[in-house]
């Protein structure tokens, strides 16, 4: 596994992807520890799923594997899952704090753009701005990590240092978790950067030459206004 490829992995495991732990029971009563690789989104981002599973496919190859539907409770799902052995080391090193998937400089600078991008299209989102009348002025950028402050100056320092970008922590009050919020400025060389990875399917999350999608896109985050 190269360099490359290790970064579109880890990209879509920092936001809805997992790695679930699975044991295994032999014959002869021994116990092993395997790893599988899922990602699941909404029945509304199907597009997008397949996009990955494409990425996905194109890293770990074999047979490409099959999405699948289900019914929850919040609604109609689509998920795709696969096992190997070389997720081991991936689970080592995201899943570093007690079993749960923790934000490190390790992994981090793993990342190049277009697993920023995946990142950001999985979890991030624009704060808008509106005026009395109900239009848009200006949209943030943000990105919906709810980790823990440890975590989110991880986070601030990896954008300073490897790519030249400030953005500010806020504190997400209802679970006591944190989040990352880019300003205007911040969020167009961001932008700059994720801009050529980002599927059209998924473009509404980018506020260049798109702000009137902005206005006629709903959400249910509980951000409130925030489009996710």
């Amino acid at each position: 596994m190269n360099k490359r490829h290790r970064s579109l992995l880890f990209g879509m495991l920092l936001g809805d992807g997992c790695l679930k732990t699975k044991k295994h029971t032999k014959d002869n009563g021994e116990t092993s520890t395997y790893y599988e690789y899922v990602l699941c989104h909404s029945v509304k981002q199907e597009d997008y799923l397949k996009h990955k599973v494409n990425l996905f496919h194109s890293i770990m190859g074999g047979k490409k594997p099959k999405i699948s539907y289900e019914i929850r409770e919040l609604g109609s799902a689509c998920r795709m899952s696969r096992c190997h052995r070389s997720f081991r080391l991936l689970h080592k090193y995201l899943y570093s704090n007690n079993n749960k998937k923790f934000f490190t400089r390790r992994v981090l600078n793993w990342l190049d753009a277009q697993a920023l991008a995946i990142w950001y299209m999985d979890d991030g989102g624009l704060k808008p701005t509106k005026r009395k009348d109900g239009t848009i002025s200006s949209c943030q950028l943000g990105l919906w990590t709810y980790c823990s402050e440890e975590e989110a100056d991880t986070i601030l320092a990896y954008f300073n240092e490897v790519w030249g970008i400030q953005p500010k922590k806020a504190f997400y009050k209802k679970n006591g978790r944190w989040n990352i919020i880019f300003n205007t400025s911040e969020g167009k060389k961001f932008e700059k950067i994720i801009a050529p990875y980002v599927i059209e399917s998924m473009s509404y999350k980018l506020p260049s030459l798109r702000i009137t999608r902005v206005l006629d896109t709903q959400t249910d985050n509980a951000e409130g206004d925030d489009i996710v």
